[in-house]
């Protein structure tokens, strides 16, 4: 899993600023680099081939200033997803490491995630497939909080999309252990980070906060961005997230079942009163067996 390099200064430095230089140490630990993918703002992503199987996979590249074990990001996201086994969680694959920079090897969607493809769609995702990308997200959340690791920034762009019937929670960047191994009692989060679209209010008031619940009221502006096609504004008031949640349950159930209304409850203002997660596992709406298939292409090779 762990495969240890010790460059000097200089060549370090090469990796993270050449790209023939970055090229290079990928073939060196046996992958071929295809092509950029993503930019954010705790590294950069490629798309690489294994030399070895030939499998497509993605590299995500995280550089520090000072020691990289120091570095809070990558040890949270590696920690999470070395202890996280779930099939709607990307798997990780490898850990490149240096002194300076560590390269997570991950599972490759060939979609990219769920905002890339809401900008490629010329209409909104239609129902299926939105019932089957939130139970699935769901079901990974589950399994993060399940193991008392809250996400802490989901959003459309943390969901990847593998196909049609397939969909996988990713970034673990600000994922955060929320109870005391030794104690067992509750930690409270103090990092007011993620998307302004998707925190919770709560995370907004700069107070230490419950992760778990801010984490459902992301799943509820997750689920209006892929009722509505859009992202809720900053801001947005929560009668309006939960008017258009049970505006779309009420037109997608064929009967009198509580979720019609439990769901909205996922953007409730207030934290204790949103559901558990195990609660939201049992609410969700039922699936369809109409098909989705996301249009374009996948990742091309380049040279």
């Amino acid at each position: 899993m762990f495969n240890l390099n010790v460059p000097s200064g200089q060549q370090e430095m090469d990796y993270i600023t050449n790209p023939k230089k970055w090229s290079t140490f990928l073939s060196s630990n046996g992958y071929q680099k295809i092509t950029c993918i993503g930019h954010g703002s705790f590294g950069d992503v490629y798309a690489v081939s294994s030399l070895d199987s030939g499998v497509d996979l993605a590299v995500k590249r995280m550089v520090s200033r000072n020691n990289i074990t120091e570095d809070n990001t990558w040890l949270a996201e590696s920690q999470a997803l070395l202890k996280l086994d779930h099939e709607n969680i990307v798997q990780l694959k490898e850990i490149l490491i240096t002194p300076k920079m560590a390269c997570l090897v991950l599972e490759l969607a060939p979609y990219g995630n769920l905002e890339l493809l809401t900008e490629r769609l010329d209409k909104r995702f239609d129902i299926s497939f939105v019932i089957t990308a939130f139970q699935q997200t769901v079901s990974a959340v589950k399994c993060c909080h399940d193991n008392d690791i809250a996400h802490c920034d989901i959003n459309p762009s943390n969901i990847l999309v593998f196909s049609h019937h397939l969909v996988k929670l990713a970034d673990f960047g600000l994922s955060f252990r929320c109870r005391d191994v030794k104690s067992g009692k509750e930690i409270l989060c103090t990092d007011y980070l993620g998307h302004d679209s998707y925190i919770a209010p709560e995370v907004i008031k700069r107070q230490p906060f419950s992760a778990k619940p801010a984490d459902v009221w992301s799943l509820g502006c997750l689920l209006f961005f892929m009722i509505a096609g859009k992202h809720p504004a900053k801001n947005t008031n929560s009668n309006e997230l939960r008017a258009c949640i049970n505006e779309w349950m009420l037109a997608i159930s064929t009967s009198d079942d509580s979720s019609k209304v439990s769901l909205s409850n996922l953007c409730h203002t207030d934290p204790e009163l949103r559901p558990l997660i195990s609660e939201v596992i049992l609410m969700q709406p039922p699936r369809s067996e109409k098909s989705f298939r996301p249009r374009g292409s996948s990742i091309s090779k380049t040279e």
